[in-house]
């Protein structure tokens, strides 16, 4: 009985499936540089979107966060876990410091990773940092793969691929 109800599973499942994936596989974008909404070239979202981080980053003057970092390792030569907690304070234009206010487990993970983290995020604060890895055309290529109206109403979803154009350190180790 169980050996029957287990294939009687097994078969609905599959049947399910066969019955759902042709609708996923339509779904399926295909590269463009038009959208597939509205007419509205790729070029033109990344302007947008150029305006749109503009004037984000002019009214941002100040902020301060508290952050919650955790980390395990499961290997060879030992196991090991790590947490930190830190304070990051980002004054604009270029400024980012972070306070350390706890940190226990391996002091191994928590110099290593922890502060090569924090240290590429100082980094990448640097105005020169900033417009080589800024979301544009003179970094990044741009390729539109489909467009939908949003689940949340009145704006439309764009769905796009990057390549990156430069060849920054920075950009190597984030992307």
């Amino acid at each position: 009985m169980n050996v029957q109800l287990r294939t009687l599973c097994w078969a609905t499942l599959l049947l399910t499936l066969q019955t759902i994936a042709p609708a996923f596989a339509a779904d399926a974008p295909t590269p463009t540089s038009t959208a597939l909404v509205q007419g509205i070239s790729m070029e033109e979202i990344v302007t947008r979107m150029r305006q749109s981080n503009s004037l984000r980053a002019a009214a941002l003057s100040a902020y301060d966060g508290r952050r919650s970092y955790s980390l395990s390792y499961r290997g060879f030569p030992s196991d090991r876990d790590a947490q930190e907690e830190v304070v990051a304070h980002y004054t604009a234009p270029a400024s980012k410091s972070f306070d350390v206010i706890s940190g226990r487990g391996s002091k191994l993970i928590q110099s290593k990773v922890f502060a090569k983290l924090l240290e590429s995020e100082r980094e990448a604060a640097y105005a020169e940092n900033q417009r080589q890895t800024a979301l544009t055309p003179e970094n990044y290529t741009f390729t539109l793969v489909g467009s939908r109206p949003s689940p949340y109403g009145g704006a439309t979803c764009w769905g796009w691929n990057r390549g990156v154009r430069t060849s920054s350190s920075i950009v190597a180790r984030f992307v």
